[in-house]
């Protein structure tokens, strides 16, 4: 199966089209296998489960920190909105001066839409398998 994605701050964006719960095993397998070696650290949500529960807000304030705000802005520059993502998995290895972000999602939203809004942003593009 063909999976379209973009690189966005770090973050592949992956439209796929199998079932949650495969697709929670696939994202991290792939997440995995894409990371850098040098990777130190490597989380996974599910936010559709996290947005479900009643203190939501209260945790996202506590959580959501300036650069997964900037990240959201990025998603937002290609048409993807938070509530658009259903899983995440997120990976943080040694940069020059901090650590560094990576990552994938997999979510509602399309391939070609996300392309379009990448190419009127500038914004490159990749294909994940």
């Amino acid at each position: 199966m063909k999976r379209c994605g973009v690189y966005c701050s770090g973050i592949i964006l992956a439209a796929l089209t199998i079932p949650l719960a495969a697709q929670g095993q696939d994202l991290v397998k792939e997440s995995l296998a894409s990371f850098s070696p040098q990777t130190v650290r490597v989380e996974y949500s599910r936010l559709t489960k996290l947005r479900s529960l009643p203190n939501y807000q209260n945790l996202r304030q506590r959580f959501v920190g300036p650069r997964l705000r900037a990240m959201e802005e990025s998603f937002a520059k290609l048409g993807v909105q938070e509530g658009d993502i259903d899983e995440i998995v997120l990976g943080w290895r040694p940069g020059s001066s901090m650590m560094e972000l990576e990552g994938m999602v997999v979510g509602r939203f399309t391939a070609k839409g996300v392309s379009d809004r990448a190419s009127a942003a500038g914004i490159s593009l990749a294909t994940t398998r």
